[in-house]
């Protein structure tokens, strides 16, 4: 039984088109087909019509080969384009195939058609079952992407969440009547939920490509005492020791220009992942060290240390491994919100040693303010 195939054919000569269609029919195919000669009914044929096959001579009065093929490449269509011509010499040939046309025939050896449109079709069916493969993976990949950032956001809002829990514990135990203590933790558990608030627009941030700074001065070793007072009691409760600390160089303000709310949000979600890893409790250090040229930030760990083979895919987004809790999203937002503010994140971990993630923002340190102090002494966890 033939094939039914529909050709455009671009040429001038019916009684080429004729000779076309004959040898299309001894090969077991029914052509349907509509001749065009300029390119004006070119591309009025291929908006109206879906075709097979795309058969063109090569010169004409009003249009050529070469041109044919721009205005079928234009379409952005797949479509077989095989060139007919009685005239054309072999380096125009080649120039055509390099052009994208798919095959070049002679007139004088129209046998070779058949055996070209076969396997052009055959190819053009491939290349269009390769790309609806290739669709689904990527709405497979889509779909998993999707429930990677759920599981993200649960992870990232797991620190505020438990601090919240915390606080509402000692709010609820029996004898725990002092308004000062009461007030206190309420206040911890308001924080917390702007906090909540926050993260997830850096989601949306991230999800845009933006990370909006609202830059003001920073004292990075209040910062370190204010982690202490927000996590200690929580991650005592899981046998883990958090600890913080913070110095500067003399004459220097313990001041930096940074957006407060998204540096706080780096650093929990730094010693998060790092009380994550300590399953069995252990020992999480943040430090700050303000220098004249500007300020470093370290949160150490002495858990079992990152995989050597994972170590260069940690930042990037949705990376997950098969014992973190974790899909890599906090991570590379926490870089970007990082070399936002100019500055650069790396870290340093080896097995069974323990991990150092350090942050470096570069020099800008504005004037000290009325009420600052450059006192470099070490900070104390308050009771």
């Amino acid at each position: 039984m033939s094939k039914t195939l529909k050709v455009l054919i671009v040429d001038d000569v019916e009684d080429d088109v004729v000779l076309l269609v004959r040898e299309l029919r001894h090969g077991d195919y029914n052509p349907l087909y509509l001749r065009v000669d300029r390119p004006e009914a070119m591309k009025n044929a291929l908006e109206k019509s879906k075709w097979d096959l795309v058969i063109s001579d090569f010169t004409m009065p009003h249009f050529n080969g070469m041109s044919a093929l721009a205005v079928l490449q234009e379409t952005g269509l797949d479509i077989p384009f095989i060139i007919v011509s009685g005239s054309i010499g072999e380096d125009v040939a080649v120039a055509c195939m390099k052009a994208g046309a798919s095959d070049y025939i002679m007139k004088n050896n129209l046998h070779r058609l058949v055996p070209a449109v076969a396997r052009e079709l055959s190819e053009a069916e491939e290349r269009r079952a390769r790309r609806a493969a290739e669709e689904k993976l990527r709405a497979a990949e889509r779909l998993q992407m999707v429930g990677q950032v759920a599981a993200s956001i649960i992870h990232d809002l797991k620190n505020p969440m438990q601090v919240i829990l915390g606080n509402l514990d000692f709010l609820n135990a029996e004898g725990l009547a002092s308004p000062d203590k009461r007030k206190k933790y309420s206040g911890v558990i308001e924080k917390q939920v702007e906090r909540m608030l926050g993260m997830c627009q850096e989601i949306l941030d991230f999800a845009r490509g933006e990370v909006p700074l609202a830059l003001e001065p920073v004292n990075l070793l209040e910062l370190c005492r204010d982690l202490a007072e927000t996590y200690e009691r929580s991650f005592t409760s899981m046998g883990v020791q958090l600890s913080c600390s913070g110095r500067t160089e003399e004459n220097t303000s313990p001041f930096v220009l940074a957006d407060k709310e998204r540096i706080w949000r780096v650093i929990t979600n730094l010693i998060g992942n790092a009380r994550d890893v300590l399953t069995g409790g252990g020992t999480i250090r943040v430090s700050a060290a303000v220098r004249a040229q500007g300020a470093e930030i370290e949160v150490w760990n002495d858990g079992p240390g990152i995989p050597e083979e994972i170590q260069d895919k940690i930042f990037d987004p949705f990376f997950s491994h098969g014992k973190a809790k974790g899909t890599g999203l906090g991570l590379s937002i926490c870089k970007k919100i990082v070399e936002a503010h100019g500055g650069k994140i790396d870290f340093s971990s080896e097995a069974g040693a323990g991990t150092a993630f350090r942050i470096v923002l570069p020099v800008q340190i504005p004037p000290p303010l009325p009420s600052t102090t450059s006192s470099g002494r070490k900070l104390e966890k308050r009771e």
